[in-house]
């Protein structure tokens, strides 16, 4: 009995459905015919081109570049200034030398003698004997005579027996002192010394003479003291 009457509920809701759908169906169709056809105006699309503005890099300013500062000056003096050259004057006046003096003439064996015996002195210490071969010993006069000019005798002290110094000079070939001593004191200081003096200031004497062959000759003198 049940079943019955759900299919009966089921057939009549179903046959309700139906006949709602078909009145829906009927309403619309019968308004299309009496209803105006709508009109559609047309809509007219603009289409805007993409048009992209240039891209513009903005970048920030730069520094401007440092200014080079300038070195610091320094204090440089000023240069003193040059004294002004002296002018010299150039003298047009021609001068004529005197020729030079003609060598001392060579002195003879009895000019040095007289010369000696009257106690002058020779004109030149390189005086040259003109004939040394005729007196031999004349060379030794002359350094005796040399030596005794040089030496300062001691005023303090007086003529004595046995005083005396006895000296050996060793002289080159061309006048020059090679060695000067004293060989033998007389034992007083103050006469050894006048003596040692002596032969220290005598460094040339007159030239050997022709007649000695060696390079040296060696000579002695002995100082002695006089009344003069």
């Amino acid at each position: 009995m049940m079943a019955v009457a759900e299919r009966r509920t089921i057939a009549r809701s179903a046959a309700a459905h139906l006949a709602l759908i078909a009145a829906l169906y009927a309403a619309s169709t019968v308004r299309g015919c009496f209803a105006k056809p709508r009109r559609f105006e047309a809509i007219t699309v603009f289409t805007v081109p993409d048009i992209s503005a240039p891209r513009v890099e903005i970048s920030a300013p730069q520094p401007p570049p440092p200014v080079p500062q300038p070195p610091p000056t320094r204090d440089i003096p000023e240069p003193a200034p040059k004294p002004p050259k002296p002018q010299v004057e150039v003298s047009r006046v021609k001068v004529t030398r005197p020729p030079p003096a003609p060598p001392p003439k060579p002195l003879t064996a009895e000019e040095v003698r007289r010369l000696l015996t009257a106690g002058r002195p020779l004109p030149t210490p390189s005086a040259r004997i003109a004939n040394p071969g005729a007196a031999p010993d004349l060379y030794l006069a002359l350094v005796r005579k040399a030596m005794y000019d040089a030496w300062e005798q001691p005023g303090t002290l007086r003529p004595a027996p046995g005083m005396s110094v006895l000296a050996q000079i060793r002289v080159a070939r061309d006048g020059s002192v090679l060695r000067a001593e004293v060989v033998r004191p007389s034992g007083h200081p103050v006469m050894d010394a006048s003596v040692e003096k002596a032969l220290r200031d005598v460094r040339r004497l007159p030239p050997l003479p022709d007649s000695h062959t060696g390079s040296h000759r060696d000579i002695q003198i002995s100082f002695e003291l006089t009344d003069s």
